[in-house]
């Protein structure tokens, strides 16, 4: 079997020659960017089995999601701007921790932000929940520890103890992962750099972030962003803000 079959402005190549976004059966989806050597475009088909040829669109102007990185830190896209089909690897989530210093816990007002700049949930502590209930209340517990418990449940969004612990849906871009007596960790809820431009504050007595906005993540390996050290890709022909994720038309050619 050919590896792929030249027609015109779109190549068959075989699905276990390509990079491209990493899903749960391993296998390209269509719509994904992709690239074989120095070949990039995006997959018109979805495969089945590695031995498969796909479709792969070369040339034109397509729709795809864009990241405002340059594979670890955040880097707004303009239009005009050469973006690159990354090759770093596996992705990695942005983590933050929220550290209690063990001389007391938080006071009733006190509030803990977590989000994207222009959208992010505050946190607010209170002795007793508001009746009728006022969004994203927080109990403070019979110690720190219970405390820090508390806020796990209200960032998860945790409806079991909804109305009891807290006032709170789940976050939409942040879980709360590894809990101890003094410490909260915040993890991505999805892989890359973009979730490092989440922002991560408090007013707050005896609790503090490690850093004002999260951090560590990574970009996956077929992620379109800036990051020059990839394969040359396409043109964004709209905008990205920084630290987003954004669905822009993206004008791809053969060759640079």
């Amino acid at each position: 079997m050919k590896s792929f079959i030249h027609e015109g402005d779109i190549l068959e190549l075989l699905e276990s020659t390509l990079d491209h976004p990493v899903h749960g059966d391993g296998l390209v989806d269509s719509g994904d960017p992709v690239r074989v050597g120095f070949i990039t475009g995006v997959a018109c088909d979805s495969a089945a089995a590695a031995t498969d040829l796909i479709r792969v669109v070369v040339k034109g102007v397509i729709s795809l999601p864009v990241a405002g990185s340059n594979g670890a830190v955040q880097a707004a896209v303009a239009p005009g701007d050469v973006l690159y089909f990354d090759l770093a690897g596996a992705g990695v989530k942005a983590t933050q921790t929220l550290t209690n210093d063990a001389g007391g816990d938080v006071a009733p007002n006190d509030t803990v932000t977590i989000g994207f700049p222009g959208h992010t949930t505050v946190y607010k502590f209170v002795a007793a929940l508001t009746a009728p209930a006022v969004a994203n209340e927080v109990l403070i517990g019979g110690s720190a520890a219970e405390t820090l418990d508390n806020l796990k449940l209200a960032i998860n969004g945790d409806t079991a103890t909804l109305g009891v612990k807290h006032q709170c849906t789940a976050h939409p871009d942040v879980e709360a992962t590894t809990n101890t007596n003094t410490t909260q960790v915040i993890a991505a809820r999805v892989t890359g750099a973009a979730a490092n431009s989440v922002g991560t504050t408090e007013a707050a007595a005896h609790v503090s972030w490690g850093a004002a906005a999260m951090a560590g993540g990574l970009d996956a390996i077929g992620t379109i962003n800036k990051d020059s050290a990839g394969l040359k890709f396409g043109v964004a022909l709209q905008a990205v803000a920084i630290g987003q994720t954004t669905s822009i038309p993206v004008k791809i050619k053969k060759t640079f």
